[in-house]
């Protein structure tokens, strides 16, 4: 069994994490809408040099369940956006864990090519539905539930979870 996991709002509390780094100094003047030019934006900062984090900084803001189901579950993390700026997330909050990242292409041919290599069920979470959707049509045998941390109704027909140890549990 693997669990093919999103990362932002999954299991990195990006709500929490905005007003924090809009308060470094690198960061002055950027505001969140709209999304996509926000993190083009950060990834520009962050290989440029000009944005960085101390060894484990960004772990305060995974969701309180993270840490052990990471640990204690074979996991991938699969994310999209701009790959410099997931990257320097990822591996700062969750280092040693591994990372598939796809840009702005759709999560399912990625979670197919490594879900090939893997023993037993898959098991795909995220909250965008239609990431959910592109791994249905790539990986029709995988489990696919949709986080909701933010107590939100269900934006898709998916199996609602709203923590990771909910994925654990006999079903």
């Amino acid at each position: 069994m693997t669990y093919f996991l999103d990362f932002d709002m999954t299991l990195f509390d990006t709500r929490r994490f905005l007003p924090y780094l809009f308060a470094k100094p690198a960061c002055a003047g950027l505001s969140v809408p709209p999304f996509v030019e926000l993190a083009r934006d950060l990834a520009t900062l962050v290989g440029a040099g000009k944005l960085s984090f101390a060894e484990g900084e960004l772990a305060q803001f995974l969701y309180p369940d993270v840490a052990a189901f990471v640990e204690t579950h074979p996991c991938v993390i699969v994310t999209a956006g701009p790959v410099m700026w997931q990257a320097a997330k990822v591996a700062n909050a969750l280092p040693g864990v591994r990372a598939i990242y796809t840009d702005d292409a759709p999560k399912g041919p990625f979670v197919e090519e490594a879900a090939a290599g893997t023993p037993g069920p898959v098991f795909f979470v995220d909250d965008r539905p239609g990431q959910l959707n592109s791994v249905r049509d790539a990986c029709p045998a995988a489990a696919i539930f949709e986080m909701r941390r933010d107590d939100a109704d269900a934006q898709s027909t998916y199996p609602v979870v709203r923590s990771l140890s909910e994925l654990a549990e006999p079903r």
